[in-house]
């Protein structure tokens, strides 16, 4: 109705933001005892740039918290296993801005011999990766990166394309970044793993963490 994104600045901002932070932080990976294990704790603290949600966001604040605390759900070991398993791996990313920690991680997976697919909304909405994030932060030069064809929150496969859905069939392993993919995709038969942060009531309750819980979550499958 506007005629054009309402997010496109912000989104753009926090690009350069999270970019600004992107030599630090890497060298932090570079230099831990697991570089693995680090950048998926800063993919998650990622996770936290999201104007669905935060009206602002202390992305530098957020990253040294998530350094030293505990995830509140930790699957590291299943992922480990299943990393192992496979080289190909489909990775659905979240927001702009945390699309940076995402080629981080995303890097160091690569740097393991692993063939990595990103993959972006196909038109904006909120603030979600687009293909023009892909570029801003650099991700489109590290991996090949893909669109779902959708224009909705989260993954619902019902409203993506045709060669997305076939994509996701045929995926050995799947990493999906934020609560929004977690909320549509929880309970699908898929070996997948879900990087996030519980930022709502619902969701926290659902699984009875505290607001603002970090996630490291194999995806299980619905009762019966």
């Amino acid at each position: 109705m506007l005629g054009k994104d309402p997010f496109e600045d912000i989104k753009s901002e926090y690009n350069q933001v999270a970019l600004r932070l992107y030599p630090s932080l890497k060298t932090v990976v570079e230099k831990s005892a697991d570089p693995l294990w680090t950048s998926l704790r800063l993919a998650i603290a990622g996770n936290v740039i999201d104007f669905g949600i935060f009206t602002s966001v202390d992305v530098e604040g957020t990253v040294r918290r998530s350094l030293n605390s505990q995830l509140a759900v930790d699957d590291y070991p299943a992922l480990s296993q299943a990393l192992s398993e496979t080289d190909e791996i489909l990775y659905l990313t979240d927001n702009a801005g945390e699309i940076v920690f995402d080629r981080i991680l995303i890097e160091t997976l690569m740097s393991r011999g692993k063939n990595i697919t990103a993959v972006v909304k196909g038109s904006p909405v909120i603030n979600d990766t687009t293909m023009t994030d892909a570029g801003e932060s650099g991700l489109r030069d590290v991996c090949t990166v893909i669109d779902n064809g959708s224009e909705a929150v989260g993954t619902i496969l019902a409203w993506t394309s045709s060669e997305f859905r076939e994509t996701f069939q045929h995926a050995t392993l799947i990493i999906s970044k934020g609560q929004a993919n977690f909320e549509t995709l929880a309970g699908i038969e898929k070996n997948m793993f879900f990087l996030f942060q519980s930022k709502c009531d619902v969701v926290s309750q659902e699984l009875s963490l505290s607001p603002g819980s970090m996630l490291l979550k194999k995806s299980s499958l619905p009762a019966g």
